[in-house]
C-alpha cells in the first residue's frame, strides 16, 4: 500500500507510512502530523508528531521521541513510496527537512537535510519510482 497525504485543517497534515505485517498478521504503520505552531494558532515554532498505527484497531500510539524537530513552521509532511523516508516542507525557513524511518517509527535527520527550496514551501510530495523518488514542493 503507498503511503498518502490527508490535509486536516491548516495546522496538520497527516502522512501515513505502512509498516510490515503484526504479530498477528494484521498491517499497521506510522502516522506523522505537521504541527505548524504558532503559525497557525498554535505555540512555538512547529515540530512533527508521530504515531504507532494498531494493525487492528487502528489506535494511535505516540512513537518514543516524538515529537520531532523540524524548521519553522513546518505545513506539510510525506512518506516516500518505500515508507523508508519522511519529507517536511518548512514554510517560514524556507527548506525541507528530510528524515529516515526506522522500525519504530522515528524520525531522524538525513546529514544533507535541511536543503533550501525557496520561499514558503507549503507542500511537499515524492512520486513513485525508485526508492526514493524525486520530491516535489509546492510554493506559496
Amino acid at each position: 500500500m503507498a503511503p498518502r497525504s490527508l490535509i486536516v485543517g491548516c495546522v496538520a497534515v497527516l502522512a501515513i507510512a505502512v509498516a510490515g505485517k503484526a504479530a498477528s498478521g494484521q498491517g499497521g504503520g506510522f502516522a506523522y502530523v505537521a504541527n505548524c505552531g504558532s503559525a497557525c494558532g498554535g505555540t512555538g515554532l512547529g515540530d512533527i508528531s508521530a504515531y504507532a498505527i494498531d494493525g487492528i484497531t487502528g489506535a494511535l500510539t505516540p512513537v518514543a521521541g516524538s515529537p520531532f524537530a523540524t524548521g519553522l513552521f513546518p505545513q506539510s509532511v510525506t512518506v516516500d513510496p518505500t515508507s523508508k523516508y519522511a519529507y517536511v516542507a518548512n514554510e517560514s525557513s524556507n527548506n525541507v527537512s528530510a528524515y529516515s524511518i526506522d522500525a519504530t517509527g522515528a524520525l531522524t535527520p538525513i546529514a544533507s537535510s535541511p536543503v533550501l527550496v525557496g520561499s514558503f514551501p507549503r507542500s511537499v510530495a515524492t512520486t513513485q519510482g525508485p526508492a526514493p523518488g524525486p520530491v516535489v514542493v509546492a510554493k506559496k
